[in-house]
């Protein structure tokens, strides 16, 4: 049931056209938690577009992917519309499906090095908890979280931490943000997420 709630088929549009230069434009690419799933039309693009007038923003989350999906479709998602910058969320599903933490490091990293060989400047982001797994995948995304902070310190890039804004204190999903499966944010959830980002990463 759990894995299966999160590999619905899916992908918000991601928008089409050329941007202009004087503009902010970001792409959030990622999984069902970028897409908003459970969050009855919130997401936290959507909550980040609200607080970034003027800025173009575009949700390229796709339900149920895994880091080597995201790369695969990386150059249509993200390079093609050129934006300014990428935040990149991704490794949950890999994780669930049994995926060794190395080859998400790996793909992670790709994507990082793909936007920064474009002009994009990238943001990673922490992985959100999750409450009804094993101690031993509460026990990997930590490890994979350590590792999505300082890579992203040594290589100088942004990094975003929405485990910690959606944690309880126990590597568990909040009560108050689980939509009820205890993977996917609720909306309140996905506003913390929205409102948790600090604006000033995208100034040029």
């Amino acid at each position: 049931m759990f894995v299966s709630s999160i590999s619905l088929s899916g992908c918000a549009d991601v928008g089409n056209g050329t941007l202009n230069k004087n503009e902010i434009s970001i792409v959030c690419m990622g999984d069902s938690i970028t897409y908003g799933f459970c969050g009855n039309g919130t997401s936290y693009p959507a909550i980040l577009q609200s607080r970034l007038s003027g800025a173009v923003i575009y949700n390229a989350g796709e339900c149920g992917d895994q880091t080597y999906e995201m790369l695969a479709r990386f150059d249509r998602d993200v390079i093609s519309h050129h934006p300014n910058f990428v935040i990149i969320m991704g490794g949950i599903n890999d994780l669930l499906l049994g995926q060794p933490e190395q080859f998400i490091e790996g793909d992670l990293a790709a994507m990082c090095k793909n936007s920064t060989q474009n002009g994009i400047t990238p943001a990673l982001c922490s992985i959100t908890p999750m409450t009804y797994v094993s101690q031993n995948l509460k026990i990997k995304t930590n490890n994979l979280n350590n590792w999505i902070i300082s890579y992203s310190n040594a290589q100088g890039y942004k990094v975003i931490d929405f485990h910690s804004v959606l944690d309880d204190g126990h590597d568990n999903l909040r009560q108050e943000y689980d939509s009820g499966d205890g993977c996917h944010p609720n909306a309140l959830g996905y506003v913390a997420m929205g409102n948790s980002i600090d604006i000033n990463l995208f100034k040029h």
